[in-house]
């Protein structure tokens, strides 16, 4: 940046009055919420110091120390040694606060030490020296708040440990702690008795921090004092909830609790949005609660005022261009003693007097009055060039003040940066060249600024699918650097050479990477050109293919690359084995592809893949190419085709399958299809040896077979149903016969009820184990059947030729199935119904666990909750210690006891559901049972831990099932306003939902009503809701809808919307369960309908006139001027046209208790006068519409009363002259 004086660039100096003083120490946290499987979660507005570092495992996923489930969790710590820490910096704040939530389940000295089954919390401010500052035990669920600002320091430490040695009774497997949003808040000042703080920025709280709730039986005593000399400290509440006439904050003025009292205040009498000062600098509070009902207590920001005068000067940033900068000085706090000035003058930084600014110097006169502005201009020359160029400052000093020696300057120094304007950058370009062109030029070309002086990039050469030296070379190439003058618009070129070779590589790539410009000011704004090489080599090329040995078919695509032929080729093929062999894995294909010779033609080469059981791992076989009539073209090219082999896919986790919300619940049946053949024992307990296990065949025809019963509740239908078979499938062992090849792993034999014949069902997801024990392999499967179990409904299921061994040895041969139906009853509670499944080994100590996520469970109230599980070679007798647990509770009842949850049962809530065939009450090895799971998950919960173990068996599993009781929302009515309308006129309706207390918080949530025929939104919608979101109400249109409306558990929301009846009848508007959508997938409880009734308004009459009357004239046109009502209606009327001596008459009520005045409008009569009329307190102007019509407009003088009759007739005969026009006048009702 060049200045000389030919333009003004103005500083402009203003002064003002600064807010309260506040301490430059921001408000951070530091937060883990163990979210993802990380030691390194970092949630909060400021990084850790450290990841977390335990001393267990190190491993975050295992172990007694882990995160799982979205919670950080210690199971069994039995030494001091296992111990986990992380550190924060925490050394610019001024104070901390430590919270998280915590739940400990088993820690309550049932095994003899209460002492030992503790986890310690611990803080430190060197990571060395820990200072214990709570202790978790027990069975309970709670938060838990520290000041830890004595610890403040760039290291400071949480852990959390054991502290106590080993003893018997200490910690045991299934004794857990669990913690949950972690995190520590600076600058926090939390209430404790008897401290003195001094401080002028930050939040004061309760107790109970900024989550939990303060505690019963406090009195606490806390001073807030200024941490500037002169200044007086002020609290601003944000939040206050503190129990009315029991609990109690006072606030004193004062540093004790001996000053002036400002106020006492609890919820009858809150200071919230309030802002409370002292007058002597600092506050006192003293916070009383009683015995019972603790509150959330209160949240409030400290600030400070100053009390003496104080002067300050900002800094400024500006622009090369900006043309003047205003800088501010402000004289704050109090008045003082009079006028007074002082004194300023510029000072040199990296921009220097003359030759980047004017040195000036002065005086500044302040009245002495806070809040005076003041403006001072100090020229500044500038040359806005076209150069790019560091930035540069210089100061502006505050000097000496001359009046009241009082007056402190807090900051005496202003700093003016000015930023260049004009920014230089380079890019490079792509380029595209033939492989026989021999070079490639790329081009860098410099835009935005100059640059005095020049500069040079340097670059290097990076293969893609172009490869160096194949196809092209550094030698020859540019050389780096690249050299830039610094002129705007400069371009550079780079050159390389590209080989000219005969492979077949079709269009192929490499990069040129620009570095590091030498010159800071130069900025990349593309920093990478592509070089793609054309080739210029006639080519056949295939490409290689991947499919599971399932599926049938490989297809190749064989493409002709390079440049045209000069005519039409032909190219033979075969296939080649590999590690797969034509025959078993594969079938030999031969052919020929005929190409047209134009690059680009495609054929295809189709390989049929054949299935197998075997476990062998993924094969590969060959497509090679043999002959070609064109030799120019190259056929070296090779496809690779690989089958995976389905079998081998590893143990899977367990992952959700389905998650409906349903009125009705979930149900399993299953069975085994091994039984015992032979050492069969009189009470079996296991199919452990010296058992022989057999084939179970029920009808006959197949190789194995068993069936069982699927009974319904009355009325339900099936909403989901999966079927699930597996067991041990292939041995090494002696004594085992493996099973007929001929099965497969991924299919079976499915007979519904009343069907004659099986169908094979074909499995969607097939998982093996065969690492658990070496010669002993077991799998399971799984194939979606909903259609087939909604066409069939309840009676007998049976599935068939599951591949299993039989025989004896080691653990025994297990196997069967199971079926999970989801169905929907509308007699039952609503549920939501969740379905996981994995299969893996687990026992001998060696458990499993996963976390069910997705959950949906009532905000409050007590609810049901089910669970079932699906598992296979769980015995009974003395193998015990087996379970499964929801969230550290086992699954158990009557014939599954908590120690051996697992024991061959296939059960209902502690009972053998029966109706099997085979029947048997050890059913060798499956279990299937449903459990009570009720007061297992806690409300709001979003997810659950489900632990599986044994401690003297192995079992592979399985299939969890979950259900919990959860509230509909309900359209609680839907009502019309009025209900009974004429044609064509208005109705309100009125939408009143209800989301129980027992239900979720339902977010994102959408409802449309759709109107039946004869039923309109208004010309005006008027539509409106108390709950906010989205309204779409279109005139004309035959639906409403809201969305974005969000309602939480316990709430009510209410729309309106208005209507036109434009069919007569009786219109049914229904509201159903379809017609809502939310976040949670959560239905409508059931339908409600609204009723609206829409009328034809009375006609005069239906018969012909005998005479047309005579037309006459008018002046007066009868147009009402009233509000179309129905609450006028026509309770007798006679127009006299029955005979020629019938007399006209009229009468009308009022059908409100309220009186009104009206308009009565009767259009299209065939008569021009009434013989005799009595209008009583009535007028009347009569049209003639010139068609032998006419129209007449009676007009109330008096009001009728509520409920009230009147009567408008003739004293003579029927109206005259009669006419022969049609009568087909219509009355009309109008308020005024």
């Amino acid at each position: 940046m060049k200045f000389i004086f030919n333009k003004s660039y103005l500083i402009k100096l203003v002064l003002l009055v600064i807010l309260p003083i506040s301490a430059s120490f921001g408000q951070d946290t530091y937060v883990d919420n163990f979210g993802t499987v990380s030691y390194a979660n970092n949630n909060g507005t400021q990084n850790w110091a450290t990841n977390w570092v335990e001393t267990d495992n190190g491993s975050v996923n295992s172990g007694r120390i882990r995160i799982t489930g979205g919670r950080l969790r210690f199971e069994d710590i039995t030494r001091n040694s296992q111990q986990i820490i992380r550190s924060a910096d925490l050394s610019s704040a001024s104070s901390a606060i430590l919270s998280f939530d915590w739940q400990t389940v088993g820690l309550d000295g049932s095994g003899g030490s209460t002492s030992s089954e503790l986890l310690t919390v611990q803080i430190s401010s060197d990571g060395v020296n820990f200072t214990t500052i709570g202790n978790l035990a027990g069975n309970q669920t709670n938060s838990f708040s520290a000041d830890i600002s004595a610890f403040l320091s760039a290291t400071t430490t949480i852990r959390f440990i054991n502290l106590s040695t080993w003893n018997f009774g200490d910690w045991e497997a299934g004794e857990f702690v669990f913690i949950d949003n972690l995190s520590i808040e600076t600058n926090l000042f939390m209430i404790s008795n008897g401290t003195t703080v001094n401080t002028c920025s930050g939040t004061f709280v309760d107790s109970g921090g900024t989550n939990g709730n303060y505690s019963n039986f406090e009195d606490i005593t806390y001073t807030i004092c200024p941490d500037v000399v002169g200044a007086n400290v002020s609290i601003t509440f944000t939040q206050f909830n503190v129990e009315d006439n029991f609990d109690f904050l006072r606030i004193f003025d004062g540093a004790s609790t001996a000053s002036p009292l400002i106020g006492i205040f609890d919820n009858g009498n809150s200071p919230n949005g309030t802002t409370i000062s002292s007058t002597t600098g600092c506050l006192t509070f003293r916070f009383t609660s009683d015995f019972i009902f603790n509150f959330s207590g209160w949240e409030a920001t400290i600030s400070c005022s100053a009390t003496t005068p104080q002067l300050a000067i900002s800094d400024i940033t500006v622009n090369e261009n900006a043309g003047t900068a205003d800088l501010t000085v402000s004289h704050s706090g109090g008045n003082a003693a009079g006028a007074f000035t002082v004194a300023y003058s510029t000072a040199n930084n990296s921009a220097n007097t003359p030759a980047d600014y004017t040195a000036t110097s002065s005086t500044i006169a302040f009245s002495g009055t806070s809040a005076e502005n003041q403006t001072l201009t100090v020229p500044i020359p500038i040359v806005d060039d076209n150069f790019a160029e560091a930035t540069e400052s210089f100061f502006v000093n505050l000097g000496a003040i001359m009046g009241d020696p009082s007056i402190t300057i807090s900051d005496g120094q202003g700093e003016i940066t000015i930023n260049d304007d004009d920014n230089a950058s380079i890019a490079i370009n792509d380029v595209t060249v033939n492989e026989g062109d021999g070079t490639a030029t790329f081009t860098i070309t410099l835009s935005g600024a100059n640059l005095a002086g020049g500069f040079s990039v340097p670059y290097t050469l990076v293969n893609g699918s172009a490869t160096n030296p194949a196809d092209y070379t550094t030698v020859g190439a540019t050389p780096s650097p690249i050299n830039f003058a610094g002129n705007i618009n400069e371009t550079q070129q780079i050159t390389i050479p590209i080989v000219d070779d005969t492979d077949i590589e079709g269009n192929h790539n490499f990069f040129v990477n620009l570095g590091t410009v030498s010159n800071p000011l130069v900025t990349t704004s593309d920093n990478q050109g592509e070089g793609t090489i054309e080739d210029n080599d006639a080519a056949i090329s295939i490409d290689n293919i991947s499919v599971n040995e399932n599926a049938g078919t490989a297809t190749f695509t064989v493409t002709h690359v390079g440049p045209d032929t000069t005519g039409p080729f032909a190219v033979s093929f075969t296939t080649a084995n590999n590690t797969a062999t034509a025959g078993s894995d594969y079938t030999t294909n031969t052919g020929t592809l005929n190409f047209s010779g134009t690059s680009g033609d495609t054929e295809s080469i189709t390989v049929t893949i054949l299935d197998d059981i075997s476990v062998e791992g993924n094969e590969t076989y060959f497509i090679n190419f043999t002959s070609v009539s064109n030799p120019l073209v190259d056929i070296t090219d090779q496809g690779i085709g690989t089958i995976v082999d389905v079998e081998i896919e590893n143990p899977r986790p367990y992952e959700e399958r389905i998650t409906i919300n349903v009125r009705g619940n979930f149900d399993m049946i299953g069975n085994t299809n091994l039984i015992c053949t032979a050492n069969c024992p009189g009470t079996p307990t296991s199919n452990n040896p010296s058992v022989v296990m057999g084939y179970a065949s029920i009808d006959g025809t197949t190789i194995n077979s068993s069936s069982a019963n699927l009974t319904l509740p009355p009325g339900a239908t099936v909403a989901w149903a999966g079927l699930y078979w597996g067991g041990s499938y292939n041995s090494t062992f002696g004594g085992i016969t493996n099973p007929d090849p001929s099965l497969s792993l991924q299919q079976v034999q499915f007979r519904e009820p009343g069907a004659g014949t099986y169908t094979a069902v074909n499995a969607n997801l097939t998982n093996i184990e065969t690492g658990s024990f070496a010669g002993w392999n077991t799998f399971m499967s799984f194939a979606d059947v909903t259609s087939i179990v909604q066409a069939s409904g309840s009676g007998s299921y049976t599935v068939a030729d599951i591949p299993l061994i039989t025989g004896s040895a080691f653990t025994g041969p297990f196997g069967g199935w199971t079926m999970v139906i989801i169905y929907e009853d509308p007699s039952d509670i609503t549920r939501s119904v969740s379905i996981w499944d994995g299969f893996d080994f687990f026992g001998f100590g060696a458990n499993d666990s996963f976390t069910v996520t997705g959950l949906l469970t009532p905000s409050t109230g007590a609810f049901d909750t089910d669970a079932g599980y699906f598992g296979m070679d769980g015995d009974s007798g003395g193998f015990t210690g087996d379970f499964v647990a929801i969230n550290g509770n086992t699954l158990s009842n009557a014939l599954n006891p908590a120690n051996n949850t697992l024991n061959s049962t296939i059960s209902k809530f502690g009972v053998d559901v029966g109706g099997r065939n085979p029947n048997q009450s050890f059913n060798w090895g499956i279990d299937a049972d449903i459990f009570d799971a009720t007061g297992f998950v806690p409300n709001n919960a979003t997810t659950l831990n489900v632990d599986l173990g044994s401690a003297s068996e192995g079992i592979w599993g399985g299939v969890f099932a979950v259900s919990t009781e959860v509230a509909f929302p309900a359209v609680a009515s839907k009502n019309f306003s009025p209900a009974t309308i004429g044609y064509g006129e208005e109705s309100t309706v009125t939408i009143t939902l209800e989301n129980p207390a027992t239900g979720v918080d339902l977010t994102n949530l959408s409802l449309t009503d759709n109107l039946p025929s004869g039923m309109t939104i208004s010309t005006s919608p008027d539509g409106t809701s108390s709950c906010g979101g989205t309204i779409t109400a279109v005139s004309g249109s035959d639906n409403f809808s809201i969305s974005g409306v969000n309602l939480p558990a316990g709430n009510t929301c209410t729309f309106t919307f208005d209507v036109i009846g434009t069919l007569a009848g009786s219109l049914s508007n229904t509201v159903s369960s379809g017609d809502i959508t939310n976040d949670q997938n959560i239905p409508l409880a059931g339908t409600t309908t609204g009723i609206l009734n829409v009328v034809i308004r009375s006609v005069i009459t239906n018969r012909r006139i005998t005479y047309r009357v005579n037309r006459g004239s008018t002046t007066t046109s009868s147009v009402p001027t009233g509000t179309l009502t129905t609450d006028l209606s026509i309770n007798n009327f006679d127009d006299g046209q029955n005979s020629a001596f019938s007399p006209y008459q009229l009468q009308v009520q009022n059908t409100t208790a309220t009186p009104f005045n009206y308009e009565i409008y009767i259009q299209n009569v065939p008569y021009a006068s009434i013989p005799g009329l009595n209008l009583g307190n009535h007028t009347l102007i009569t049209t003639d519409n010139g068609d032998g019509t006419f129209n007449y407009l009676f007009t109330s003088t008096m009001a009728l009363g509520a409920f009230q009759n009147t009567i408008i007739s003739g004293s003579g005969a029927a109206p005259s002259p009669q006419g022969t026009g049609p009568a087909c006048g219509c009355v009309s009702f109008y308020k005024l």
